[in-house]
């Protein structure tokens, strides 16, 4: 590899250690490769969400992420001057496992997305959002990770994790976006649970706010369990990965539920004792399992 090139990926690690929460401590049971290829992914996601939240205004939020898109529409990856080691990994990864460019563009397109609309009608179009801003990742991961079986059906239980996982991100962080000026729930289920948006902003809870989360984690549960049969699909040196992330999530729901959806308290996260000790249960769970299914194959032979 050359120097350069080493430089970017090891530039993609920093930014992911510094700042991946619960995804670092699933990368870590990744093969060498595949955890340096992750980390690109992740950190050119960290770079146009960082954009997205960041302090400048709207317009030249715009125009920076509309830039980023245009580089991924063109036949060779044209590196921009900022970010450019990045880039240079991310045109690497691109090039090493054949990962679309339009899965890029259409995370970028989620990036925009959340500039032009603080708020949804409907599921319809929340679920459009997820997509974009978390499946198209899960998408890209596929191809790093390598899988097997019927693409359709594997990519559909890729979405689905996406979609989960995003899902609890905007329970979870209802507060936050509430100050951010940003409205995740659908209107039309805020309607239908008679809970107002003026509540909303005003953090306050009711009986309401009650049904309308319960609602809203039973939704999430379920697109885990519709995405339960990806990791039989994805090569065995990478199932551990999609594991942890499973398991972290649901622990971010059962923490939800066990805080009684106190939502507009203070936050509720996992502690770093808390993803060790899954990451070791759910590493100890996949040697056992496999170390298993290697003796059975060996006493049928």
């Amino acid at each position: 590899m050359l120097p350069n090139l080493e430089s970017a990926y090891t530039h993609c690690e920093e930014i992911t250690r510094n700042s991946a929460k619960n995804f670092f401590y699933a990368f870590q049971l990744l093969p060498k490769e595949k955890r340096r290829a992750i980390y690109v992914i992740y950190s050119f996601c960290r770079i146009c969400d960082d954009i997205a939240d960041g302090e400048l205004p709207k317009e030249s939020k715009l125009e920076q992420l509309e830039q980023i898109s245009e580089i991924f529409q063109k036949s060779s990856l044209q590196k921009p001057a900022i970010h450019n080691e990045v880039f240079l990994a991310v045109e690497d990864v691109i090039s090493k496992y054949k990962i679309p460019k339009k899965y890029f563009i259409e995370f970028v397109d989620g990036m925009i997305m959340d500039q032009k609309i603080n708020s949804f009608e409907n599921f319809s179009e929340l679920e459009l959002y997820c997509y974009r801003v978390a499946s198209v990742v899960g998408l890209m991961c596929l191809e790093i990770f390598g899988y097997h079986g019927n693409k359709n059906e594997v990519f559909g239980y890729a979405k689905k994790l996406g979609i989960a996982m995003q899902l609890t991100n905007i329970i979870r962080d209802i507060k936050d976006d509430i100050k951010r000026d940003r409205i995740y729930i659908p209107r039309s289920e805020m309607s239908e649970f008679g809970y107002e948006e003026k509540q909303l902003r005003e953090l306050r809870y009711s009986e309401n706010f009650y049904a309308l989360i319960v609602f809203q984690i039973q939704r999430i549960r379920s697109f885990f369990d519709a995405s339960s049969e990806l990791n039989q699909h994805i090569n065995e040196d990478s199932q551990s990965c999609i594991n942890i992330l499973r398991t972290l999530y649901l622990k971010i729901l059962d923490k939800i539920e066990e805080s009684n959806y106190n939502l507009y308290g203070p936050e509720i996260s996992l502690n770093k004792t808390e993803k060790i000790t899954t990451m070791l249960r759910v590493w100890v769970s996949h040697i056992a399992i496999n170390c298993t299914k290697k003796f059975k194959l060996t006493i049928i032979k």
